[in-house]
């Protein structure tokens, strides 16, 4: 079981104190609240390690909610983009993580869609060169928010085609497939490149992110089976945005799951 719990304005130390008192083990950690990059000197860095380390927490994934934007014409957002990801790949690979989320990037008014999917690609391969340094997964979803790069599988899979790499992974949301209107067999076309997958559900309308309830038995069954044949190696239930522990070059397809409350 993983978990992902950060409140604004809570110290990080005192909720996993409350916690690790629930039995919960692994930890899903994003750049929110006192975890923020301008935060996180090298004293913030040590003591959290040491804070898991009494705790026996597992770090888990680490969730890169940063500035800029990687498919932006602006140089100067790119740049930002590259840095701050850049940045908090250092600290996932201080604190233990094995892989981060990481945000492709939004789309421009201004920008032709083939100029933002270079400006994208050129982002996540500079990106990527720190994470392979630094051994960790990277990792990215489609998004049902129209403004967001990647909104599709079919672009997902087209991003890894283009940018082949065992520290470049796919997220699924089966939530996000709901807003979308894309079926469970479309993961098959990420077979081997999921490295992580989120159990949400939805209205159909928006990315609600709740528990999965009131689905047929068939539909259900569809979802369980197009993941387990998919390569998916962990996956989360009811989260926001992604728990799970993804070490899938150490430990093998252990699965982990988890349904708990978004922040």
């Amino acid at each position: 079981m993983s978990t992902m719990y950060q409140f604004v304005n809570v110290p990080t130390a005192d909720y996993l104190e409350r916690f690790v008192k629930r039995g919960l083990k692994y930890v899903d950690l994003m750049t929110i609240g006192d975890l923020q990059l301008r935060y996180l000197s090298k004293e913030a860095v040590d003591s959290l390690r040491r804070t898991m380390h009494r705790l026996e927490m597992v770090p888990s994934c680490f969730i890169a909610n940063v500035g800029g934007n990687g498919a932006s014409s602006n140089i100067e957002l790119r740049d930002r983009a590259v840095q701050f990801v850049s940045e908090a790949i250092g600290f996932a690979s201080q604190l233990g993580f094995p892989m981060m989320l990481f945000f492709p990037g939004e789309k421009e008014p201004g920008t032709p869609p083939a100029k933002a999917w270079e400006n994208m690609r050129s982002f996540v391969e500079q990106i990527l060169r720190r994470a392979e340094r630094e051994r960790i997964v990277l990792t990215f979803e489609n998004n049902p928010r129209i403004f967001r790069m990647i909104n599709s599988t079919e672009e997902t899979a087209r991003l890894l085609r283009e940018l082949p790499s065992p520290f470049l992974q796919a997220t699924v949301d089966i939530g996000h497939f709901s807003v979308i209107r894309e079926s469970a067999t479309e993961i098959r076309k990420l077979a081997g490149k999921v490295v992580h997958a989120h159990i949400t559900d939805n209205d159909g309308t928006a990315d609600t992110n709740e528990l999965p309830r009131g689905k047929p038995r068939g539909i259900r069954q569809t979802w369980s089976d197009t993941l387990r044949t998919s390569g998916v190696v962990a996956y989360a239930v009811g989260c926001t945005p992604v728990a799970g522990l993804a070490r899938r070059y150490t430990a093998g397809s252990r699965l982990h799951s988890h349904g708990g409350p978004r922040y």
